[in-house]
């Protein structure tokens, strides 16, 4: 019988900060459980992807889930973490009384340090969701051999295409960076959208607009909060595209602007995790300001 590794005991941090580590877990068996009672028993295998989100230290947690959609979300969050005995225990609300929290926690069972399983207890319903790993549970081990299976599945996820000429992606929080220092704290609640669409001009690449989804600018009577500047793709991985700005205002150039009226001096890089974007950062070359616009789950 497998026996599971302990950990001194600390609720919440209480006692001390606890490493928060991302993860990746290849399952081949999830049972869900119901009041006790054993409602499904799948074997199959289940890829669990989790990354530790630099920007507030929650865990962002993403489930291959074509077998078990209708008990669990492939999305999921947790915002604080725990070490009680056998287990990592990532949760939301521990203190509160749950409500609103459709997924309560996430444990995480090691064995001989090697991460072997893990549950999800759900509110509504109340299920739990018991996923195992016959073998050693852990890919980032390079000689694991459920590893490349886990490559297979993360890597046809991550080439799903995205389609540059019509994007639209709505923000309700940004963070201005000024030097590399956030500034001004995190605007929550505040409606940003970023549009890229084929250049509006009819040349190659693309135009970027940013529009303010809070109302329109008491000077100009409109909601466009950064005017559409032509840019071009300079970088593209799987998790990251990179435009920069070409060309110039002649508007600009003609009042004498000089350099001032480079659309170089804009860029835009998105950030990307299976196809979906995650955040947009707007750059300001000149200033050296950069504005990064978050999707929902950053909220």
């Amino acid at each position: 019988m497998k026996t599971y590794d302990t950990f001194p005991f600390n609720m919440l941090e209480m006692q001390g900060s606890i490493d928060r580590k991302s993860f990746h877990f290849v399952a081949d068996n999830c049972k869900v459980w119901h009041q006790g009672s054993c409602i499904a028993d799948l074997d199959s295998t289940f890829v669990i992807d989790a990354e530790v989100n630099t920007f507030d230290s929650e865990i962002e947690v993403n489930i291959d889930n074509s077998e078990i959609e209708e008990y669990i979300d492939d999305y999921l969050s947790f915002s604080e973490i725990s070490q009680l005995n056998d287990r990592i225990l990532w949760s939301n609300n521990m203190l509160g009384s749950g409500d609103g929290f459709e997924y309560r926690d996430m444990s995480l069972f090691y064995s001989n340090g090697i991460l072997s399983r893990i549950y999800f207890n759900r509110n509504n319903p109340l299920i739990m969701l018991e996923f195992n790993s016959n073998e050693q549970g852990n890919i980032a081990d390079v000689e694991n051999p459920l590893r490349k299976i886990a490559e297979e599945i993360i890597n046809a996820k991550g080439k799903k295409p995205i389609d540059l000429s019509n994007v639209y992606f709505v923000s309700k929080s940004h963070q201005r960076y000024e030097n590399g220092t956030p500034v001004r704290g995190l605007q929550a609640g505040c409606k940003r959208a970023v549009k890229i669409e084929n250049n509006i001009d009819g040349e190659d690449g693309y135009s970027v607009t940013i529009y303010n989804l809070d109302g329109n600018h008491p000077l100009w009577g409109n909601n466009v909060q950064m005017s559409p500047k032509p840019m071009k793709i300079i970088q593209q991985s799987d998790d990251k595209i990179v435009l920069r700005g070409f060309g110039y205002d002649k508007r600009a150039l003609a009042m004498g602007a000089g350099n001032d009226a480079s659309f170089a001096n804009y860029g835009l890089s998105i950030y990307l995790k299976y196809g979906d974007i995650l955040k947009c950062t707007l750059h300001m070359h000149d200033r050296n300001i950069n504005i990064e616009y978050y999707n929902d789950k950053h909220i």
